[in-house]
């Protein structure tokens, strides 16, 4: 715990447990180290997680051993994609006594190992302090690297568990991290692909784009929009319109399919728009890291993440592109010819939403995957407030938990969360934390659950779309306010109630919940 100080640990989530009582006894007494204490290692895994977003500063999570520790799986496989440091440490029995019978035990060493760029099974009984401090220096690297990975540090412990020890000259300096970095030369063969005369360039920016990070990146994006033709996630970060992709799929116009796209951040969620890109087989560049491990082989990855890395990039393309151009008036056209939003629907309250929240913005809104991740798409956002969804693996898990990590880790920031009925039941556990966020406001869409599943034509064509893929919550979700500490705001069932109702939950001082609900609409 010292020495995970020492590198920059400041922030620790831990679960209850008994097996981990020796790294929770050192991290209480370690002057450098806030605790959060989080009743589910699921959910206090992406509360660490949430914690990491805005700055990118590493975030342990502790467990105790067995199942509690295999909890941490799927927040690791969200870091290990999205590219988040998050630190998950599980303790565990000693060498001698595992799978001898013992409770809470399980095959732990190594368990994450597809989804963390390191893993240690520090024994205390054949390692002196010198080697357990190096070994955690050796692992802290991955967290701070431009891909920015996940590790795992596993650490049995013999009983006593509960002895404690004076440490008079432990080592309490704080180590100067310096910021992580990448390659500042274009690579030749991009040079090849960007420097002909006219090139045909689509910038595909998925959430989390990794170029966001550099610190000029307004005067890089001004200058790339001239350059290159720009699709964008709102999750992106980048500040620019955005259309369906039925724009261009599946009859793309032939004068609009590009030579070369360039990729940043996660994969598109459109499965036809990969489609259309893997139909037209244009060179494939991207920008950032684990390329092949989200888009596969045949992709030429620039791991950069420094601005003057950026510059040689807009530097390689002409000041001006007549494809960018031609594409923009595309996208103006189809933007010109959207259809407004249906009264009281999921992508009215959405639209409803996004424009009450421009009014006064909070600093980070958070969206629950599935519905909720493809409606915020269709809507402009306050562009002074950051959006995030747990879009590494694309699950429900953590959602909320996620949110509840970056309003804890900010608690000066309003954070909002906008999620769907099924989501916001299936991770509440992440309200069980101390202390309480009182920052979070959260929005629930109630459309009697899974409406991901009456979009899809698979469950509807077998006649089995309820009560198997869309489940309605068995539970009344105005009973998660009272269990929760939230403030509740209200159900609204009309258009004029939520208006009333949304303002009020805006104006409300604490952390309050407000339900739209869709289950009657016509």
């Amino acid at each position: 715990m010292d020495e995970l100080a020492r590198c920059g640990l400041r922030h620790l989530v831990l679960s209850p447990g008994s097996r981990s009582a020796p790294l929770v006894i050192a991290a209480h007494h370690h002057p450098a180290i806030h605790i959060t204490v989080a009743l589910d290692e699921r959910s206090a895994a992406h509360i660490a997680l949430g914690m990491t977003l805005k700055d990118g500063e590493p975030v342990a999570v502790v467990s105790t051993s067995g199942t509690a520790a295999i909890n941490h799986g799927p927040a690791l496989a969200e870091a290990h994609f999205a590219g988040h440091p998050l630190i998950s440490i599980t303790a565990d029995r000693g060498p001698d006594t595992r799978h001898r019978g013992h409770g809470q035990t399980a095959h732990q060493p190594g368990l994450f190992a597809p989804h963390v760029a390191a893993s240690l099974d520090l024994d205390e009984t054949s390692s002196d302090e010198a080697s357990l401090r190096a070994a955690v220096r050796g692992v802290w690297r991955y967290l701070e690297a431009p891909d920015r990975q996940p590790i795992h540090i596993n650490v049995p412990f013999d009983e006593p568990l509960y002895d404690t020890v004076e440490v008079p000259d432990a080592q309490h300096a704080v180590r100067e991290n310096s910021p992580a970095t990448g390659p500042d030369e274009l690579p030749e063969d991009w040079m090849d692909f960007l420097s002909c005369h006219a090139p045909r360039v689509l910038l595909l920016a998925g959430a989390d784009a990794d170029f966001m990070r550099a610190p000029n990146r307004a005067e890089l994006l001004e200058a790339l929009g001239t350059r290159v033709a720009v699709w964008a996630d709102r999750l992106s970060g980048l500040p620019t319109d955005w259309a369906d992709e039925g724009w261009l799929v599946p009859d793309w116009p032939a004068d609009l399919v590009p030579d070369v796209v360039i990729t940043t951040g996660l994969p598109p969620m459109s499965k036809h728009l990969r489609r259309a890109l893997g139909d037209a087989q244009p060179v494939h560049l991207h920008i950032g890291p684990r390329a092949k491990d989200i888009w596969g082989r045949g992709v030429s990855a620039w791991p950069v993440a420094t601005a003057v890395g950026l510059s040689a990039l807009v530097e390689a393309l002409p000041a001006f592109n007549a494809f960018a151009e031609d594409w923009q008036v595309a996208l103006d056209r189809r933007l010109h010819a959207a259809v407004a939003p249906k009264p009281w629907t999921d992508h009215a309250v959405f639209a409803a939403l996004a424009e009450l929240l421009t009014r006064r913005p909070p600093a980070s809104i958070h969206f629950a995957n599935s519905t909720a991740a493809r409606l915020l798409q269709k809507v402009d956002w306050p562009t002074t407030s950051r959006l995030h969804a747990n879009r590494g693996v694309a699950g429900i898990d953590g959602c909320t938990s996620t949110a509840v990590g970056d309003a804890l880790r900010h608690p000066e920031q309003e954070v909002v969360l906008i999620t769907g009925d099924t989501a916001w039941l299936y991770d509440l556990n992440g309200l069980h934390v101390q202390p309480f966020p009182s920052n979070l406001r959260v929005v629930v869409i109630d459309n009697a659950g899974g409406q991901i599943f009456r979009w899809l034509p698979g469950p509807t064509s077998v006649g089995l779309t309820e009560p198997y893929f869309a489940a309605p919550p068995t539970a009344a979700l105005e009973a998660t306010a009272d269990l929760h500490r939230l403030h509740f705001a209200g159900r609204a069932t009309t258009e004029a109630e939520w208006i009333e109702m949304s303002r009020a939950w805006l104006e409300h001082s604490g952390p309050s919940l407000l339900i739209a609900d869709l289950t009657s609409r016509p």
